[in-house]
């Protein structure tokens, strides 16, 4: 462990301007400064000095980087929401597969993922604006719990016998003669025991030697075994340098030799990862009496930034009952010379040893972090910078011309009062209600003179608010239009960019762990195709995409976009517009929620007219009419081909129909019905464009 304590020392050091603008930043966007007051004014006590210009001065806190964070993360999440996530094969009869892959995908996502998305995506997209970079991990989680299992003796038999022989009755019956014998035979004991400790994998061996004298004397007993009740890809916003460390000139995650995750658990959920996880159980033991230990790599206020994570109240209470992790994934060349990813699990409370190391277990081959970047004006992440560093000066610059309105205001108010000299404090305190000696010999009491009003602070403050919506592109009066859109879709096109990894790696964990049953039940049949795929083909088999654009948040704007598109389709002579795609993109432009709802593929849009079409031949020649009244969605053509193909194809259908008049007669009315209705859309078009087509008239 000391080669890694030493390159994360490293990299904590050469980050050292990092952690100061932290610090900065985590300053200006909560408008924390010394010498603070509860009620927003300015006092001695908690100064420790006189508070200039005057006791109980304002000291406002402006909150214009908060707001900037906030718009542009609400915006960045709700393009995510509202975009449209497509998995497209890379080979072309991998069309239908995408299919039903971008299904399981977005189930996965939208239903399965949707708290952690929610609350985890958008740490990051806050994180990322705020700071100047954040980093997701995708992991696959899993959760046990108990489950009591019963096991007889025949049932010891299952397990010793192989899948052929459990299909042979003579092969059962000597393999449960062969279980009761290893039961009661005092010589096979241990054999015994590896059996039943190999069912469950938190049974230890004193359980197991109690179970098995329940098994000797009754030929039955009951145990706990862990089951799996969730297992989903799990997310997580990082910050970095805190929650996760890299070398400090990294630009890409993916190309260092090594990343270093940290992470702080409670001792219970510790536990569980020796079953979840395989972490080896002394190693777990040995940690939790450490609990609170931190390794300080980024110095005091790394591990104090971590802690406010939480929450400022109680972050460090919090903090002194986990266990700080490590886990350290490096680049290596395996005994053949391949490359792989190894990953250790360490803790600073244990520095001779480790819970666990082992290769990757990922099969997409990438380190399972996304780093999320507001700017790229330099290479390295950290170089980044964030929103509140941008916009500190010009938020102070409002504090100052609000603070200074607010005094005026208080001074108006309550003037100074002018008194004689003698009656009045000796020394000169200026303020609202102070009191100032007159000069000479006036005896009178009199308000002092207030500046005159001066709109100079107001316009002051405007042109700073004009300099920061110009600079982030905010919705604003002062702010052109076209401007707000350039930057809107910067920021949205960047993130689905770093959002697009995201949920590619999201997919690849779900090809490996996810089963074809599960699979089935959100995309239907597979066609006996397997789910589960090779190394190769999650590395390879599809390409992902997730698009939005901005400006379809807003509604008018959306009208517009559809103005312009139904003047361009009049002009589409050759049939290049795909109208299906064109109503799906329509209904996720207005509601994505009602798109998934209403929309069906297309394949399944004509399977439903087919069998629809099917269903009213089965009435006609069962003596029932179906209803004939022109619906929205009908495709009149493909009713029509399959009416006459189904009657062209049954022999028996067709002697049927020529022994019964009316069914013939219903069957030639709906096709008349059919034909008119395709007649009248070829008018529609004949009106449209002047003519009909020639050849479609011969």
């Amino acid at each position: 462990m000391s080669g890694f304590l030493s390159d994360l020392q490293q990299a904590a050091t050469d980050a050292g301007d990092w952690y100061n603008r932290l610090s900065t930043a985590t300053s200006t966007r909560n408008c924390l400064w010394d010498g603070q007051s509860e009620d927003g004014r300015k006092h001695r006590e908690a100064l420790g000095r006189e508070a200039f210009p005057w006791e109980g001065a304002s000291d406002v806190r402006v909150r214009t980087v908060d707001e900037i964070c906030n718009e542009q993360a609400m915006l960045m999440f709700s393009a995510f929401t509202r975009s449209r996530i497509q998995a497209t094969g890379v080979n072309s009869d991998d069309a239908s597969w995408g299919q039903k892959v971008t299904s399981v995908l977005k189930y996965v996502i939208w239903t399965r993922m949707k708290n952690q998305i929610r609350r985890e995506l958008m740490l990051a997209a806050q994180w990322r604006q705020w700071f100047g970079a954040s980093v997701v991990s995708i992991m696959w989680d899993q959760q046990l719990r108990k489950m009591e299992q019963t096991v007889t003796t025949e049932g010891l038999a299952a397990v010793l016998l192989s899948q052929d022989d459990l299909k042979n009755p003579q092969a059962v019956a000597a393999g449960i003669d062969a279980a009761k014998q290893m039961v009661l035979d005092p010589a096979r004991e241990e054999q015994a025991l590896k059996v039943l400790m190999g069912l469950s994998e938190i049974l230890t061996k004193k359980t197991a030697r109690k179970a098995l004298d329940e098994l000797r004397a009754t030929g039955t007993t009951k145990f706990d075994v862990p089951e799996v009740f969730a297992a989903e890809p799990r997310i997580t916003a990082l910050l970095p340098m805190v929650d996760i460390y890299f070398p400090a000139l990294t630009d890409d995650i993916q190309r260092q030799p090594w990343v270093a995750h940290r992470e702080e658990i409670s001792p219970e959920d510790l536990e569980d990862r020796i079953n979840t996880h395989g972490y080896d159980a002394d190693w777990v033991a040995e940690a939790i009496k450490h609990k609170g230990t931190r390794f300080d790599a980024g110095g005091f206020f790394a591990t104090n930034l971590s802690l406010a994570m939480r929450g400022a109240s109680y972050g460090a209470q919090a903090g002194r009952d986990l266990v700080e992790i490590f886990h350290i994934y490096r680049k290596t060349v395996d005994d053949s010379g391949i490359p792989e990813i190894r990953c250790q699990v360490v803790s600073p409370g244990v520095p001779d040893s480790e819970a666990k190391e082992e290769p990757l277990a990922f099969m997409h081959g990438e380190y399972p972090y996304v780093a999320c970047q507001r700017e790229f004006l330099l290479r390295p992440i950290l170089e980044s910078r964030g929103v509140a560093e941008l916009a500190s000066t010009w938020q102070y610059e409002q504090k100052v011309q609000r603070d200074s309105r607010t005094d005026r205001t208080s001074v108006t108010v309550l003037p100074p009062l002018i008194v004689p000299a003698r009656r009045g404090a000796g020394r000169l305190r200026i303020g609202p209600g102070s009191q100032i000696p007159s000069a000479g010999k006036n005896e009178n009491y009199e308000w002092m003179r207030t500046p005159p009003y001066d709109p100079g602070s107001i316009e002051i403050e405007r042109a700073t608010e004009r300099m920061i919506g110009t600079y982030f592109g905010r919705m604003s009066g002062e702010v052109p239009s076209q401007l707000t859109e350039l930057h809107q879709g910067d920021l949205v096109g960047g993130w689905l960019l770093e959002v697009r990894q995201i949920c590619s790696q999201i997919l690849q964990l779900c090809q490996q762990y996810m089963t074809d049953a599960e699979v089935s039940r959100v995309a239907g049949s597979l066609g006996g195709r397997p789910w589960q795929m090779s190394a190769a083909e999650i590395q390879g088999q599809f390409d992902l995409s997730v698009e939005a654009d901005p400006r379809d948040l807003n509604i008018e704007t959306l009208k517009e976009k559809w103005g312009f598109l139904e003047i361009i389709m009049k002009y589409d002579r050759g049939g290049r517009v795909d109208y299906g795609k064109l109503i799906e993109y329509g209904m996720a432009g207005v509601d994505p929620s009602m798109a998934e709802s209403v929309l069906i593929p297309m394949e399944a849009a004509n399977a439903k007219q087919v069998s629809d079409e099917q269903d009213a031949l089965a009435k006609m020649c069962a003596g029932i009419e179906p209803p004939m009244e022109p619906q929205p969605g009908m495709n009149y053509q493909l009713r029509m081909q399959v009416l006459q193909q189904s009657i062209q194809q049954n022999p028996e259908m067709q002697r049927r129909i020529a022994a019964q008049p009316d069914t013939a007669a219903m069957i030639q009315n709906r096709m008349k019905f059919l034909q008119f209705q395709v007649t009248q859309q070829g008018n529609a078009q004949i009106g449209r464009v002047g003519a009909a087509p020639m050849m479609g008239q011969q």
